[in-house]
């Protein structure tokens, strides 16, 4: 009687440990993160000529063309043409990016995106949440109060803590739907002083 009671006690602290690993492995596998519920209904074949369209539509996206204008590499020159564009919006500014730190640049954006917004064009911000921890929550308080959407791209969720991993590397602002800056660097002052960092930006 007294080894079935021992053989019990082992089966159930094997069973409890294979519990403990089968939970953990699923939890860090995102097991339980929250999903979206997408539902696609009479999706075209890629074959069809309406294939593209839908998946556009999918997306809230459409294909479209432009031209090539200028081309900047230091992060003065960025950051002018980033200012110049945000000041000459007149309907709306979509803006998304890495990295951002405090500083003259951050403080600068701030001032242009806040007044574009007070003067009724649509600003909407998507930053990662990762690239601009640095950054104080005054700051975006300071941004939303003036108008300005915020979005963070992959804050930490502790229901899924191997998705923080996955980050947004884009450089894009869109202004007016119209005009386009992309790549470059983040807003930040880490690149003053460092000659051609590797990042370029281009007006299209």
């Amino acid at each position: 009687m007294e080894l079935v009671a021992t053989a019990l006690g082992w089966l159930g602290a094997i069973a409890l440990i294979a519990g403990f690993l089968f939970i953990v492995v699923f939890y860090f596998r995102g097991a339980f993160r929250d999903y979206i519920d997408y539902r696609a209904i009479n999706v075209p074949s890629p074959d069809e000529h309406r294939f593209a369209v839908a998946l556009g539509s999918l997306s809230n996206s459409l294909g479209t063309t432009g031209d090539v204008i200028g081309f900047w590499f230091e992060a003065n020159e960025i950051q002018s043409a980033r200012l110049e564009a945000i000041q000459s919006a007149k309907r709306c500014i979509h803006f998304e990016t890495f990295f951002m730190t405090p500083g003259r640049r951050a403080n600068d954006f701030a001032a242009a995106v806040a007044e574009r917004a007070a003067a009724g064009v649509e600003v909407q911000l998507v930053v990662d949440h990762y690239g601009t921890k640095k950054l104080p929550a005054k700051y975006w308080k300071r941004l939303e109060a003036a108008g300005v959407e915020v979005r963070f791209f992959k804050s930490f969720s502790w229901k899924a803590p191997f998705d923080y991993a996955g980050r947004t590397h884009r450089k894009l602002l869109l202004i007016d739907g119209k005009v386009a800056l992309i790549g470059g660097a983040g807003i930040s002052d880490f690149w003053d002083g460092q000659k051609k960092f590797g990042d370029t930006d281009s007006l299209v």
